[in-house]
């Protein structure tokens, strides 16, 4: 089961299945005292899936309608892998494609949410990719 992280989300959004991508903090983020749970669970450029909402809400000077507690996962990426590693269910430590083409694929081969060395579980192969 992925890790939950607890975090605080614009009570809009706060809603099961969003999906969102941490660009980390605001500046008047840096003097609120929520700030530890709001912004300093996540880590930036990560995507995240909300899988639970708690009703309390908070007021928060970005927010229109607040915030809301949330409970976040990491989001499946979809990614572009070698043939051989590309095998439902197995753990493997994620690499970049080695690739000069800037291409339609290139967020495939090198997706902005995994960095080298990222624990990932194959969860779906969806199939193969055209490289020009």
């Amino acid at each position: 089961m992925p890790r939950r992280v607890l975090t605080l989300i614009g009570s809009m959004q706060a809603k099961i299945g969003f999906r969102f991508v941490h660009n980390g903090s605001a500046e008047p983020c840096s003097s609120c005292q929520l700030k530890k749970v709001c912004i300093e669970n996540l880590e930036p450029g990560r995507v995240y899936e909300v899988v639970n909402v708690r009703e309390m809400e908070h007021p928060c000077i970005l927010h229109e309608k607040g915030v809301k507690a949330v409970e976040v996962v990491f989001s499946p990426v979809p990614v572009a892998l070698e043939p051989k590693k590309a095998v439902k269910g197995v753990v493997l430590i994620y690499k970049h494609i080695d690739c000069s083409n800037d291409c339609i694929n290139s967020d495939l081969c090198k997706p902005s949410a995994l960095r080298p060395g990222d624990r990932c579980v194959i969860e779906e192969i969806d199939g193969d990719v055209d490289c020009p």
